[in-house]
């Protein structure tokens, strides 16, 4: 099965400058690096990013003031908007419909108890043996919502099957939870299929992306997801702190967490007294809840950008070749594969 699968028309680098793209990582110029499933090395654009705004900070300069405006309008123009710009192209999403976050769990987290709990309702999650040890959903146990399990097939080495899903999914979930690739074994879900079937019995899907984008090409239109989240420091080789939020329709979900990020503040000034609640932004923004790390999401940005460059489809092409040859030369050796052999 792997030699035909390792039989591909391409080695993925066709229109990647391959030895070029290696030499922006300069990790590699002395040791072989496989784990990006974990954390990435700094390439040359981030580092030179933040390099840059780090002489700009330094003498608070007009470049600086552009991206780290002091109040106004202007905080929703420089770098925030900027970076939810250049992310919301990566996954075709619009800028409106991305907030930024420190992390994949604190944007997932802000989704889910955004949402509401009839009683009697459930939430459908994917194999515990394949999700993170934080798992979100087990919290909301704790809460005495009902979290329905789909196992993967073949002991947890299989895929999960979308019949299995569709067993679990009824009229009373209120979302169906999923990572688009499971990090103990590389498993890529169906997602769309997923959404699909969440969407037939008016619940949401969920999905943790951290290791998909950056890895994969993800768009999230075509998927027709309700909620994405991922970080930066895997796959898309940014730095740690930063992350981003995707929310197709926010109109009518609050924020759990509140702060002077969630509306336009700078506007509202004069309205300010007792038994004043400022507005919401009109947008995924109401998700943020107050300062980040510009010098982090400089760092985001120029990763970000540079994937672009590269171009997604281009990197999964890459990517699945080199899973492609590393498959067929363990099994050479006799090793036991434990990730799906089909990269689908």
């Amino acid at each position: 099965m792997c030699k035909d699968l390792f039989r591909r028309e391409t080695r993925g680098d066709r229109l990647i400058d391959v030895e070029r793209a290696r030499r922006d990582v300069p990790l590699l110029e002395k040791r072989i690096y496989l784990n990006h499933a974990a954390i990435s090395p700094c390439i040359r654009p981030v580092r030179e990013a933040i390099e840059k705004h780090l002489e700009d900070w330094t003498w608070m300069n007009e470049e600086f003031m552009r991206r780290v405006p002091f109040g106004g309008e202007g905080w929703e123009q420089g770098e925030t908007r900027d970076v939810k710009a250049s992310f919301a192209k990566l996954i075709g999403a619009k800028v409106e419909q991305i907030a930024l976050t420190h992390s994949t769990f604190v944007g997932l987290s802000a989704v889910v108890n955004a949402l509401e709990y009839p009683r009697g309702c459930n939430v459908v999650v994917m194999d515990p043996r394949l999700e993170h040890p934080s798992y979100l959903p087990n919290w909301l146990r704790e809460r005495g919502i009902e979290v329905r399990y789909v196992y993967a097939s073949e002991n947890g080495l299989g895929k999960i099957p979308l019949s299995e899903v569709e067993k679990k999914v009824d009229d009373k979930t209120v979302f169906v939870f999923a990572s688009y690739i499971e990090y103990p074994n590389g498993l890529r879900n169906d997602i769309k299929g997923m959404a699909e079937i969440a969407h037939d019995h008016g619940a949401k899907i969920v999905v943790d992306a951290f290791q998909a984008v950056g890895h994969i090409d993800v768009d999230v239109k075509d998927l027709d997801v309700d909620f994405l989240a991922t970080g930066t420091y895997k796959y898309l080789m940014g730095p740690k702190g930063t992350g981003f939020l995707y929310v197709k329709d926010y109109d009518d979900l609050k924020p759990v967490l509140f702060g002077w990020a969630c509306g336009p503040w700078y506007r509202e000034f004069d309205k300010a007294k007792e038994g004043y609640v400022m507005g919401l932004h009109n947008s995924a923004a109401r998700f943020e809840v107050g300062s980040y790390s510009i010098i982090g999401f400089i760092g985001a940005k120029a990763a970000i950008d540079y994937f672009l460059k590269l171009g997604m489809k281009n990197v999964e092409e890459r990517l699945m070749y080199l899973g492609d040859y590393l498959i067929e030369r363990l099994q050479e050796i006799g090793l036991k594969i434990n990730s799906p052999l089909d990269p689908e």
